[in-house]
């Protein structure tokens, strides 16, 4: 089925602050799930790998000199990070042990480049740039490890296939599934608090 980027990202956030994320990381991994998507990537399955199980309370990197690394960690909490680190010039690049959602990482990346103008890229370890559809085939192998560097490279950045986003309707189906688990359950109480349409297209 096709839906707009925005109406991807909206059911995204809603599921992420479902599943526990905070405001920030919400944000974060579902305007990245929308820039995968926009790239023929499977976005919602690259979020939700990242959420399914609940999120930990903090995510800290082990530092060696100028390399920082993260292992077994949860790319929707650890990407962001590196990505700050990176920006700050804390160090020269990221390492990733066994990161749950390699393509939310790629994804991440892309955005902060769509937003900040930093080019970030996640390659293998001779630098060489993953593109999303190597990066989902890679999706389950525990043993590859992925860098994270900065990077203004042409190649390294993927341009979006369409306006158009593409999505499987039960994929859809699940998102919304879980999104809806944000929605407040209608009641007289809810209404009079506000809560659902109001008699203008605008309200």
């Amino acid at each position: 089925m096709i839906c707009s980027e925005n109406e991807l990202v909206a059911a995204l956030h809603k599921a992420a602050r479902a599943a526990g994320a905070t405001t920030g990381v919400a944000e974060d991994v579902a305007r990245a799930g929308g820039w995968i998507t926009a790239r023929g990537g499977d976005g919602i399955g690259a979020v939700l790998a990242s959420l399914n199980a609940a999120l930990p309370q903090k995510c800290a990197p082990q530092r060696n000199d100028t390399i920082a690394s993260f292992q077994d960690a949860r790319v929707a909490l650890a990407g962001p990070a590196a990505l700050d680190l990176l920006q700050a010039g804390v160090c020269d690049e990221v390492l990733f042990f066994n990161c749950d959602s390699p393509v939310l990482l790629a994804g991440l990346a892309g955005c902060r480049k769509e937003h900040n103008g930093d080019g970030y890229v996640v390659t293998d370890e001779q630098s060489r740039p993953y593109s999303i559809g190597a990066l989902e085939k890679l999706l389950h192998s525990k043993d590859t490890r992925f860098r994270l560097i900065a990077s203004d490279h042409p190649e390294a950045h993927e341009a979006p296939n369409s306006t158009e986003l593409v999505v499987q309707p039960q994929a859809w189906e699940h998102l919304l599934e879980l999104a809806s688990a944000m929605y407040v359950p209608s009641s007289e109480q809810s209404r009079t608090a506000g809560a659902g349409a109001g008699l203008l297209d605008n309200d």
